[in-house]
């Protein structure tokens, strides 16, 4: 192989180690060895001549910057980057929106609650979330552990808290 291949194929390494130090945390290790690359690079294409050595150092910078604010752009698009990125909630299609209208208030309406029966929409353990009435609460057991689709009472309210137990 000769000098120039050598110096290229470095330098594509370079760019490569530097891209992926942006995406994997390896606290600077791949960062070293790209720089380690360059430098190589370099080397190399000052042996070949003087012309070539400044193109190349002028070119490393440069390209570094580009691949790294195009991996930006692209990154995200692709099948991993979507795996590894949250998206926002607009762009989520398939995204389940909490409807805060459908949980309760359990503080203006607890005297009413005592007493009255539901179901538990989760495991209750304690904690969970329990319809009553037709409205969502977040419950807390006053045993142990409930299964989701037990019947319940509210046996207690204090402030916010609604304590349950289940029917038996």
């Amino acid at each position: 192989m000769d000098l120039l291949t050598i110096a290229i194929i470095l330098f594509l390494a370079g760019v490569v180690l530097g891209i992926a130090e942006v995406f994997i945390p390896s606290a600077g290790i791949l960062v070293i060895m790209s720089i380690a690359a360059f430098i190589g690079s370099v080397y190399c294409a000052f042996q070949i001549g003087t012309g070539w050595g400044i193109s190349f150092v002028l070119a490393a910078p440069l390209v570094m910057l580009v691949a790294v604010v195009k991996g930006f752009k692209v990154f995200p698009k692709t099948p991993f980057g979507r795996r590894m990125i949250l998206a926002r909630p607009d762009q989520k299609e398939e995204a389940e929106a909490v409807d805060a209208a459908a949980y309760a208030n359990p503080e203006t309406e607890s005297r009413e609650l005592v007493g009255k029966e539901g179901t538990a929409r989760t495991d209750l353990r304690p904690s969970g979330s329990a319809e009553i009435e037709g409205r969502r609460y977040n419950v807390v057991s006053e045993g142990g552990f409930i299964a989701e689709g037990t019947r319940l009472r509210v046996v207690e309210v204090r402030g916010n808290r609604v304590v349950v137990e289940a029917v038996t």
